[in-house]
């Protein structure tokens, strides 16, 4: 029995609208890290400005290279649609892809582990700092202790009463914070695990100026970075969303 090409065509705008969206998610989580970036630029020397105006446009580049591909499958997607054929393979590959970006896969390859240990004065805004140079050096996935970052992880802190000894064997008490991921503390040895260019990565957190210079001279803050040739990063718990839903075909509201 010969199926008619309008139900096959219909049969595939499901898929094809959760690749779009996931897109969609990535765009966001590009959008917010600048964000919280540009307050950071304006204090920057020009030297390393033009660093990180050289590093940027590379990677203005590679997104370049990036939206003409996917507009190349986007053609090729239309094609298969329109000529009858199953665009299964084509499909099932693109959503994989985007599951690894978005956390819903663990990836592996090469990059940089930084460990911070737990004599170090680290703030969670110290955490958010590294991540934010991580992902503008390039990072492709990050894991904070075993912890998949993505778009819905969140960085904070709680307050708590630290124990220790003092120089004359005297056990004191004093406040102090320590900072949470996803609402659970963060034990040491800190370790954060960035897939990307090892090379590259290691350069974006130590160019002079930098942030591990930066936490060295004020904080007492000593990370320890290392190369590797190869990271495996875990998948993320999976994320139940509750309002945001892909419109169903032919219902799209443009907001207005």
């Amino acid at each position: 029995m010969r199926t008619n090409r309008n139900t096959k065509s219909i049969l595939w705008i499901a898929p094809l609208t959760v690749v779009f969206f996931c897109f969609g998610l990535l765009l966001m989580a590009q959008f917010n890290t600048a964000q919280a970036k540009r307050q950071a630029l304006e204090n920057e020397s020009s030297a390393n400005l033009a660093m990180i105006i050289k590093g940027v446009t590379s990677n203005k580049e590679e997104l370049t290279a990036q939206l003409a591909a996917l507009k190349d499958e986007l053609k090729e997607s239309e094609a298969l649609i329109a000529s009858g054929k199953s665009l299964n393979n084509a499909v099932v590959n693109r959503i994989l892809t985007l599951s690894a970006v978005t956390g819903d896969r663990q990836v592996t390859g090469p990059g940089i582990t930084v460990t911070i240990t737990g004599e170090s004065n680290l703030m969670y805004y110290d955490l958010i700092d590294l991540i934010n140079e991580l992902f503008a050096s390039g990072a492709e996935a990050i894991a904070i202790n075993e912890t998949r970052f993505t778009t819905h992880t969140s960085i904070t802190e709680k307050a708590v009463r630290k124990t220790a000894y003092d120089g004359a064997g005297n056990l004191i008490s004093e406040a102090g914070y320590v900072p949470l991921i996803n609402g659970k503390e963060v034990l040491y040895p800190i370790v954060i695990k960035a897939i990307g260019s090892p090379a590259t990565l290691e350069t974006g957190l130590t160019y002079p100026g930098g942030i591990i210079e930066s936490l060295n001279s004020l904080y007492m803050v000593y990370p320890v970075i290392k190369q590797m040739d190869n990271l495996l990063i875990p998948a993320a718990p999976e994320y139940i969303y509750k309002y945001a839903q892909a419109p169903a075909t032919g219902n799209a509201d443009s907001g207005n």
